[in-house]
C-alpha cells in the first residue's frame, strides 16, 4: 500500500506530504485548489508522461517520491528480484522531471527506465477516473477479472501450463521444418557421396600398390631385360666363360673352408664367403620373382591407370589420402542417418502436437463454457451496481469474439480460445461500445467503481485511486458511492478525490487541499484533518457552517 507521497515543485504545490493510511482516504477542497494535482503526481510515479508543464513556475525541476509497503509474495516484489533490484518490504519510487527535458526515475535508488517504472508500480496502484492509467480498460485484465468472477483462475493456470508444453513442441517442430528443404538437399548430396565412394570399393594402401604396379607395367620391357641379365649373371654366367656368380661363390667358399682347417685366421673369411653365397641365392630368387612378375600387359596397364585416375579424382573431392576418403564416407553415412532420424522426429512431433492440440481444444471449450455462464451473471450484477450509481438505464455486456471451427487451433493462446471485451451503453438509445471508448470521465469512474465493488476481492492491485468518481451525482446515490468505496476499502487501500460530503463521511482518513496567494505567488497545501476539522469541512461541502450543517456533518461522520 502507499505509505507516503512527497511532492516538490509540482504545479502550484511547492512542498507537500501525504500519508494515507489503510482503508478509505479522501481528498477534499474547494474547486481549483489542486486536488487532482495529487493524482497527476501519482501518475508520474506510475510511469506517466513527465511534461515540463507540471514544473512549478520559476523552478528548474520537480520531483515526486512515493513510499510503498509491499506484502510478502507480491508480484511486484518477485519482478524486482528478477530485475536484480534490491527490495524488501518497502519500496521507494522517485520521479524527477526537469525543464531541460532530462527526466529520471529511481526504484530503491536504482536508476530505471520509464517502462520498468510503469511495470513495477502498475502492480501496486490503479487509478480510476479522468486519466489514462486504467488497467480495467485492458482486454487482458477484463478476461482475468471474468475468470476471477467465474472462479476458474486455477483452471486457467493449469491450462497455461499445458499450453506452454504445446508451444514448446511447436517451436521444436518449427525449427526442424525451417531447415527441412536444406536437409533434403543435404540428404541428396550425402547419398551421392556415399554412392560415389562406396562404388569405388577402396581399400587402405591400394593407391600405393597400384602406383608401384603402374611403374612396373610401364617399364616392363626394360625391367625384364635387367632382371634377366641379373638372374643370368647370378646363375648362368656369361656365354664365353659359362661361369656364374653363384658357382664362383660356392667354389670360393669351399676353398676357404679347406684353408681354414689349416689356418684359423681364415675362419671368419670362410664364414663370410658362406654368407655371401646365401645372400646371392636370396638375391637370385628375388630377381627371378621380379622377372616372373614383369609382363608386357597393355590392358592391365590401362586398367591400373584408370583406377589411379579414379582415386585421384576422389582424393581431389574428399581427401588427400584413401584413409581420409573412407573417413568422409563414414561421416556421410552418419549424417544421413541423422537426417533420417530428423524426418522421423518431425513425424513424431506432428503426432504429439495433434494430440496436445486436441486435448487443449477440449479444455479450452470447457473454459469458454464456464466463462459464458459466469458472464451472464456478471452482466446482471454490473447492471445492478450501475443502477445504484445513478446509471439506471445503462446496459452492459461481455462480448465474446466469434471463432470459426476451422480457426480454433490457430486461435489458441495460453488462456484458451476466448477474446472478450466489456461493452457498455451508459445512456438510453446508445449502442453498446467498448468500455475503453466511453467519453464521459464520470461514467468511466462509476463503471470502474461498479466492477471494483463486484470484483475487488479478486483484484491483486493493493491501492485503488478514484478521481472524482462522484462527478454528476448526488443525494442517495452519493451515499451509495460512499458505501461502495468503504466496502472496497476493506480489502484495498482506497484514495478518493471527491466533492461529495456523503462520500467523505465514510473515510477513515481525510486530507484537505487548500490554496492561498502570498507575495504574488499561489501556494497549494495538503493537510490531514482531525475529527473537529472534518466536521467543519464536511459542513462546508454541504453548503455552509451554520449549526444545522455542522450537526448534519457530525451525523454523517457517525454513520460513516
Amino acid at each position: 500500500m502507499l505509505r507516503e507521497l512527497r511532492l516538490r515543485n509540482i504545479a502550484v504545490i511547492e512542498e507537500a506530504t501525504l500519508s494515507p493510511g489503510e482503508g478509505l482516504t479522501v481528498l477534499t477542497g474547494e474547486t481549483g485548489a489542486g486536488k487532482s494535482i495529487v493524482v497527476d503526481a501519482l501518475e508520474l510515479v506510475l510511469g506517466g508522461r513527465g511534461s515540463s508543464d507540471l514544473i512549478r513556475s520559476g523552478c528548474e525541476d520537480a520531483s515526486v517520491e512515493a513510499v510503498f509497503s509491499i506484502a510478502p509474495g507480491s508480484p511486484a516484489l518477485a519482478r524486482l528480484g528478477e530485475m536484480d533490484i534490491e527490495a524488501s518490504d518497502e519500496l521507494i519510487v522517485r520521479r524527477i522531471i526537469s525543464s531541460s527535458g532530462r527526466n529520471r526515475a529511481y526504484i530503491n535508488g536504482t536508476l530505471v527506465n520509464i517502462s520498468t517504472l510503469a511495470e513495477i508500480t502498475g502492480r501496486l496502484v490503479d487509478i480510476h477516473g479522468q486519466h489514462e492509467h486504467q488497467s480495467l480498460l485492458s482486454a487482458d485484465v477484463q478476461r482475468e477479472l471474468l475468470d476471477a468472477f467465474a472462479g476458474i483462475k486455477g483452471d486457467v493456470a493449469a491450462f497455461a501450463t499445458k499450453y506452454q508444453g504445446y508451444a514448446e513442441t511447436r517451436t521444436r517442430l518449427s525449427r526442424l521444418k525451417e531447415s527441412e528443404q536444406d536437409r533434403l538437399q543435404q540428404k541428396d548430396y550425402l547419398a551421392f557421396q556415399i554412392e560415389e565412394i562406396s562404388s569405388a570399393g577402396l581399400t587402405p594402401g591400394e593407391d600405393t600398390a597400384l602406383e608401384e604396379e603402374q611403374r612396373l607395367l610401364a617399364n616392363a620391357e626394360r625391367l625384364g631385360l635387367l632382371a634377366e641379365e641379373a638372374y643370368g649373371a647370378l646363375y648362368e654366367g656369361d656365354a664365353e666363360s659359362g661361369a656364374s656368380i653363384l658357382k664362383g661363390l660356392k667354389k670360393v667358399a669351399a676353398s676357404l673352408e679347406t684353408l681354414a682347417e689349416f689356418d684359423s685366421n681364415l675362419k671368419d673369411a670362410s664364414e663370410s664367403a658362406r654368407s655371401c653365397m646365401v645372400i646371392a641365392e636370396e638375391v637370385a630368387l628375388a630377381v627371378r620373382g621380379c622377372r616372373d612378375r614383369i609382363q608386357l600387359d597393355p590392358e592391365r596397364l590401362e586398367t591400373v591407370m584408370g583406377r589411379l585416375d579414379l582415386i585421384r579424382k576422389l582424393k581431389k573431392k574428399y581427401g588427400e589420402t584413401l584413409e581420409a576418403i573412407l573417413e568422409c564416407l563414414a561421416n556421410a553415412e552418419r549424417e544421413l542417418a541423422q537426417i533420417d532420424t530428423s524426418s522421423a522426429e518431425i513425424a513424431q512431433l506432428e503426432a504429439e502436437i495433434a494430440a496436445q492440440e486436441a486435448t487443449l481444444l477440449k479444455d479450452a471449450e470447457r473454459l469458454s463454457q464456464k466463462r459464458r455462464e459466469a458472464a451472464a451473471t456478471l452482466e446482471q450484477r454490473v447492471i445492478t451496481e450501475l443502477a445504484d450509481l445513478s446509471m439506471a438505464h445503462a446496459r452492459f455486456e461481455v462480448a465474446f469474439a466469434a471463432i470459426e471451427a476451422e480457426e480454433k487451433a490457430r486461435r489458441l493462446t495460453a488462456t484458451g480460445l476466448d477474446r472478450i471485451e466489456f461493452l457498455i451503453a451508459p445512456n438510453p438509445g446508445e449502442s453498446l461500445k467498448p468500455l475503453s471508448k466511453i467519453a464521459s470521465g464520470g461514467e468511466i469512474s462509476r463503471s470502474m467503481l461498479a466492477f471494483k465493488a463486484i470484483l475487488s476481492g479478486d483484484d491483486a492491485v493493493p491501492t485503488l485511486i478514484f478521481d472524482e468518481v462522484d462527478a454528476g451525482i448526488g443525494g442517495r446515490v452519493a451515499d451509495t458511492v460512499g458505501e461502495k468505496l468503504k466496502a472496497i476499502s476493506e480489502k484495498h487501500q482506497v484514495i478518493c478525490v471527491t466533492h461529495l460530503a456523503q462520500v467523505a463521511g465514510y473515510a477513515a482518513h481525510h486530507f484537505h487541499i487548500s490554496k492561498k496567494v502570498a507575495d504574488g505567488r499561489t501556494f497549494t497545501s495538503v493537510r490531514q484533518l482531525n475529527a473537529a476539522e472534518r466536521v467543519e469541512e464536511i459542513a462546508r461541502m454541504l453548503g455552509g457552517k451554520e449549526e444545522t450543517a455542522l450537526r448534519h456533518a457530525g451525523e454523517m461522520l457517525a454513520r460513516g
